[in-house]
């Protein structure tokens, strides 16, 4: 809603969304297709509307690494050296966060989510697979550049020390 207390498009397009109420097929058509970031935001937050807890979980895990930028139009305008700013900018994977951990968003009361942790201790969804600990766990398993070239000379007077004994 924008300060004159109208519904912005997107606000409109959500309420069509969730008259039309489309089957999970449909949903994936449109999650899937990446020409239309405000689509994917919309069905996100549809999903965040409609859906079981673990189904949000598991989906929004996919879209935390998404960064494509959204405008966001502001309630109030906001004045930045006297001029009024209506839009902010905020990524995709910030609106989910959104989703998932505020109350309210774009000026949406979002309906209670159950809290992964308590969903996890019950076995139903899984830890969240955060993309730095796969990358750390990488590069535990290979060892240094210089490391490898040290443990070749090694070998190489090892085997000359051996030799020549």
């Amino acid at each position: 809603m924008n300060s004159n207390s109208r519904p912005s498009p997107f606000i409109c397009c959500l309420l069509r969304l969730l008259e039309i109420n489309p089957s999970s097929e449909i949903l994936k058509i449109y999650l899937n297709q990446n020409k239309f970031k405000y689509l994917t935001a919309l069905v996100l937050m549809f999903i965040r509307m409609t859906k079981r807890p673990e189904e949000v979980y598991n989906l929004f895990d996919n879209y935390i690494t998404n960064f494509s930028k959204l405008r966001i139009q502001l309630n109030d305008p906001q004045f930045i050296n006297g001029i009024p700013k209506s839009f902010s900018l905020c990524h995709v994977d910030e609106f989910v966060d959104d989703l998932l951990t505020k109350k309210r968003v774009v000026d949406v009361i979002l309906p209670r989510l159950v809290p992964r942790q308590f969903l996890i201790d019950k076995g139903i969804i899984g830890e969240r697979q955060y993309l730095v600990t796969s990358l750390d766990e990488d590069e535990e398993g290979k060892e240094e550049p210089g490391k490898e070239e040290e443990k070749k000379e090694d070998e190489m007077e090892e085997e000359f020390v051996s030799d020549s004994d």
